[in-house]
């Protein structure tokens, strides 16, 4: 019997438009005219897993000094997929457990918690002070090791990971399905994805 369902956000329950992913990173850099530089590294760390983290800390770094009303108004509220709300709805009224884990950022990621009254919402973190990015943030959800995220959010709910079921659109949910005891393919990015879900929508 499942208990839990996790969702991804970015491509999976928000589809920002005029981007690669549809990402919360990729609207927050739009909304900055930063996108060109972030594309850049995009292309140089997306298939070095093992630099992740330094992926994460060079992206953060052009955000330095950066408005953060600025970026709120222009992401927020974020552009929900079709049915997102009445899915979650139906969700919690069945008796589960309805959360994120993402490695988008806690900008939009927080604003989805609070508005879809969720249960949980695992997600990056981007410093600010004084109104202004830092330049300095938290990686909580690895792009490629959400599965570890899993297992926390399962233990705090006292639910076994057999019992969660796990909704998302790329590769990098791959890790996730493999523990999940069910895995949704939501508009699949690849045909790998695909081929990885029990079901696919």
């Amino acid at each position: 019997m499942f208990k839990l369902v996790t969702l991804d956000l970015d491509g999976t329950i928000i589809e920002y438009p005029n981007s690669r992913f549809g990402s919360s990173w990729d609207a927050i850099f739009h909304s900055l005219d930063l996108s060109e530089e972030a594309e850049k590294l995009i292309d140089k760390y997306i298939s070095k897993k093992e630099f992740y983290n330094e992926w994460f800390e060079k992206e953060v770094s052009l955000l330095k000094g950066k408005s953060v009303s600025k970026v709120i108004n222009k992401v927020l509220p974020p552009p929900y997929a079709s049915g997102t709300k009445e899915v979650v709805r139906e969700l919690r009224n069945s008796g589960f457990y309805c959360g994120i884990i993402t490695s988008g950022v806690d900008v939009v990621a927080r604003y989805v918690e609070k508005d879809l009254d969720l249960d949980f919402c695992e997600c990056n973190e981007l410093f600010h002070k004084n109104g202004l990015f830092t330049g300095v943030g938290k990686s909580n959800v690895h792009l490629w090791n959400k599965s570890s995220n899993l297992v926390e959010v399962c233990k705090r709910f006292d639910v076994k990971t057999n019992e969660a079921v796990v909704v998302g659109d790329h590769e990098n949910e791959l890790d996730i399905f493999k523990i999940a005891g069910l895995s949704i393919a939501y508009k699949p990015k690849t045909e790998k994805v695909k081929k990885s879900a029990d079901y696919v929508v």
